[in-house]
């Protein structure tokens, strides 16, 4: 799929669709970078922010919202497509590793 068709689906379809979830106080979405020597191994990171994890659990998955399908994948179940990866923080993690990481020269 080109970049710029997945983007239109996902900035003007998933996105709209996704803020509509009960429950759902802050959500971010920003495209990944390359760096030079790297290019980035995926597209785009989002975070979707829940009061606390019972408020998640009753918008994802005892009431899981309906998405609309993006037109070039075949699968009907979401995430539609695979791989992917969910990562659950606290509000205050126990360590900060952007503060302890070592600039990338």
């Amino acid at each position: 799929v080109p970049p710029e068709q997945g983007e239109n689906w996902f900035l003007n379809t998933h996105v709209k669709e996704v803020l509509r979830q009960p429950g759902l106080i802050a959500y971010f979405s920003q495209r990944a970078i390359d760096m030079p020597g790297r290019p980035a191994t995926w597209v785009r990171l989002t975070e979707l922010w829940y009061e606390n994890f019972k408020s998640w659990k009753q918008s994802v998955i005892d009431s899981p919202p309906t998405y609309t399908r993006p037109p070039w994948t075949g699968r009907d179940d979401y995430p539609f497509l695979k791989p992917y990866a969910s990562t659950f923080l606290m509000e205050r993690p126990d360590h900060d590793y952007l503060k302890e990481a070592t600039p990338y020269p």
